[in-house]
């Protein structure tokens, strides 16, 4: 509504709102701290009834129970009452009928014996069970008993006030009882006359039994009172506590209560007012004064409303001098006299307009310089309308659609530029980032009116800063650079061809060793393929070791020693054996992409080291025997001599000749010779253990290194071998030719420096054995020379 546009208005109905809120808060902060005093002042109202009606009770009560205790005191009997003695003592107790309803005589067992007024059926009834008579026989003192209904046919709720009646000697003998209805004008008529407040009333409840005595509601007399939830105040009262509060009564209404106990009797006083009767004056005092605060505020309104309108009018003059600054029939600044503030609004819009004025200057500037600047540029500059058409193009963007002036291509769709093949697809593209307002980025040709077509990058921003929906097409001639990317990677496809046909293994890894390609080689060297291996770190797939010790080499250390010559390692792929290589490492120098790129190339070297095995097995070994030769010894020798700790243990050194072995050679031939040199190497084997030493020096010549071992021990071994060569036959045409061996044994000497001192012992112990008769162990019992 045009009315509520208005800013003064809104002053006006907003300062009414705040009005009416301000009244409506002190109205019920007032009504809350009325309504607080006046519930102390009922409180205390309430307890002064409570308290009065408790101190009016205990003296009935305590009345009522004196003159039954003084009654029976004034009774004479020298036994128990009888029956026979009942009517006479009954009689003596009549006076008790002006304060009671009836009385009553018992007998010592509890039965009625007599009563007054004489009523039909009762005499001949037990209260034997009863607590009154009970706690009477017990104590011999006066009691009251809880509230109860007579018995018989009678519907009456009674009390009864009891009190012993003693033989001479002061013996229980029987009970007097004074019975009081509790609806008695008697005992009860005050209080059905008494009234709190219009609707307020009296409860009076039994403590011990929990029953209503006394109620203005009728159906609720000898009843028990309701649960704690029902009347949780009533249930804090039997328990003890004494005062008032406000809570909810029996039949849910909230009432205003106050409760004091009676001192002579087990009985709760209580005096109830509902809430609606007791802030009754309060919340009329608030009806009118919310009343005469509406009044008022209607009052005040048009007022307000008049007050608005003088106090805004310079608002209008200000509005009047922008309008025409704006349509540049007046000039700045603005002057508004009045308020203070509304002189400072004037001098900030006249700030604002001159920072406006100013910012349109800069802004032709920019204009020109953006177009001076797009007309020097090599790239190709469009400015789109959202409807597609060009609203501007540079001299970078005619020379790449082929020439001609920039008025016939302004209103003109963009899109023709674009080569007609690829047309459709960058069309559906820009019309959504147009759309979105997002920037896009492609790749097509640009139609030209003499081929070939260009190449370029198409890339399509929105122009956010100027507010409309119009976008920057940049257009850059990629021509030449797709070329020279087609030749690279016809490059790379040659050199990818020529690595896999290398049959070695090559790995290309990244400035972080990570794998960036594998040949075929390669996979079956590492147990794996490409797709799986790309970008893995290489220490994951496999690890370089040193083959002499299996100690792991790092690939730093690789780096640095890969660089100078070729490394000896095996290979250790995650899944799969070890396997021997030579590794050359190269590292990628030139500057791009690639540069600090590692090559990896793996040679199986695995012949060549078998090859080399072999050549130093056949240096150190007799080829005949597999034995030791000469060199193979004398090395096996020098490096027991070299040890620091060879003295420690005894080590023997034997060696000997085969006899008769030139018999078998002339006769038999150099074939079964040999059989019989590698017959006896057999032995040899057999006999010493794995870590001892055996060799053939040459010709029927052999030598035996016991580690470890004593002269006696040694003594035996070559015995042994002695004569299991004795044991050896080589058959040849019909005949059968036998050899023996002639031993010679020594311990090594610590003086022994070099290893021919120690064999040279040992052969002149063996020719010992030879001149001694052959077949036999010369032992030398001391060592040295």
């Amino acid at each position: 509504m045009p009315l509520f546009n208005s800013l003064k208005t809104r002053i006006a109905l907003f300062g009414v709102f705040v009005g009416l809120l301000l009244i409506v808060a002190v109205g019920l902060f007032f009504y809350e701290e009325g309504r607080a005093r006046i519930r102390e002042v009922q409180f205390r109202h309430l307890a002064d009834i409570a308290d009065r009606v408790a101190a009016d009770l205990d003296d009935r009560v305590r009345t009522r129970r004196q003159l039954v205790a003084a009654a029976a005191a004034g009774l004479e009997t020298t036994g128990p009452v009888s029956a026979q003695q009942a009517p006479g003592l009954l009689a003596q107790l009549r006076l008790l009928k002006g304060a009671f309803n009836s009385v009553v005589l018992y007998g010592p067992d509890g039965v009625i014996l007599a009563d007054y007024p004489h009523l039909p059926g009762r005499a001949g009834l037990s209260v034997a069970d009863r607590s009154y008579f009970l706690q009477t026989r017990a104590t011999l003192k006066p009691q009251i008993s809880p509230p109860l209904r007579a018995r018989g046919n009678l519907n009456r709720s009674i009390v009864v006030f009891t009190a012993p009646v003693r033989d001479t000697t002061g013996r229980f003998a029987g009970m007097v009882g004074a019975t009081l209805e509790l609806h008695s004008p008697e005992f009860f008529d005050d209080l059905r006359r008494l009234r709190v407040g219009q609707s307020g009333y009296i409860t009076l409840t039994s403590i011990g039994s929990e029953l209503t005595i006394y109620h203005p509601n009728p159906r609720l007399v000898m009843k028990p009172v309701p649960g704690p939830q029902a009347s949780p105040a009533l249930h804090r009262a039997l328990n003890g506590w004494r005062g008032a509060t406000e809570t909810v009564n029996s039949s849910g209404r909230q009432v205003l209560v106050a409760f004091r106990p009676l001192n002579s009797v087990d009985w709760l006083v209580g005096a109830v007012l509902p809430v609606e009767e007791a802030y009754a004056p309060i919340r009329a005092l608030l009806r009118d004064y919310l009343l005469l605060a509406a009044l008022a505020v209607l009052a005040v309104l048009p007022l307000m409303w008049w007050r608005m309108r003088r106090m805004l009018r310079p608002l209008d003059v200000l509005r009047a001098q922008v309008r025409a600054v704006k349509l540049r029939t007046a000039r700045l600044p603005l002057q508004i006299e009045g308020y203070e503030e509304l002189t400072a609004m004037a001098g900030e819009l006249s700030q604002v307009f001159e920072e406006r004025e100013a910012f349109e200057a800069r802004l032709a500037e920019r204009e020109a310089f953006f177009r001076t600047l797009n007309d020097a540029s090599p790239l190709g500059v469009l400015v789109i309308e959202p409807d597609g058409t060009v609203a501007y193009l540079n001299q970078a963007a005619l020379q790449l659609a082929g020439g001609g002036q920039p008025a016939q291509w302004r209103g003109q769709p963009w899109i023709r530029l674009v080569h007609p093949e690829d047309r459709a697809g960058v069309e559906d593209l820009a019309r959504t980032a147009q759309e979105g307002r997002h920037s896009l980025t492609l790749y097509c040709r640009i139609a030209r009116t003499e081929p070939p077509a260009l190449q370029v990058e198409l890339r399509l921003h929105p122009l956010a800063e100027d507010g409309s929906a119009r976008s920057l097409l940049v257009l850059t001639d990629i021509t030449e650079r797709e070329a020279t990317k087609r030749a690279l990677l016809a490059e790379r496809e040659r050199a990818m061809a020529i690595l896999g046909s290398i049959a070695d293994a090559v790995v290309l890894t990244n400035h972080l060793d990570e794998v960036h390609y594998l040949n075929a080689p390669a996979e079956h060297l590492l147990g794996t393929v490409q797709a799986e291996a790309f970008g893995q770190p290489l220490a994951r797939l496999a690890r370089f070791l040193q083959p002499d010790t299996g100690l792991e080499v790092s690939l730093r250390r690789l780096e640095l020693q890969g660089r100078l010559h070729h490394l000896e390692l095996d290979l250790l792929p995650a899944a799969g054996p070890a396997a021997p290589v030579e590794l050359t490492l190269s590292v990628v120098a030139m500057p791009g992409a690639t540069e600090g790129y590692r090559v990896y190339v793996l040679h199986d070297d695995a012949e060549r080291r078998q090859r080399e095995r072999l050549h130093r097995w056949e240096a150190c070994h007799d080829a005949l025997t597999g034995l030791y030769n000469r060199r193979g010894f004398h090395d096996a020798l020098a490096s027991l001599l070299d040890r620091p700790d060879r003295g420690a243990r005894p080590h023997a050194l034997a060696m000997f000749d085969l006899d008769h072995f030139k018999t078998v050679n002339d006769n038999a031939g150099h074939l079964s010779g040999d059989r019989l040199l590698q017959a006896v190497a057999l032995v040899v084997q057999q006999r010493i253990r794995t870590s001892d030493a055996a060799a053939r020096l040459g010709g029927d010549e052999f030598a035996v290194l016991l580690y470890n071992c004593d002269l006696g021990h040694a003594t035996a071994v070559m015995e042994d071998i002695r004569r299991q060569i004795g044991a050896l036959e080589v058959a040849c045409n019909g005949n059968r030719y036998q050899v023996s061996a002639s031993i010679g044994l020594t311990l090594l000497g610590t003086d022994d420096a070099l290893p021919e001192q120690a064999i040279a012992r040992a052969d002149e112990l063996c020719y010992r054995a030879k001149h001694a008769g052959r077949n036999r162990v010369e032992t030398a019992h001391e060592t040295g020379a």
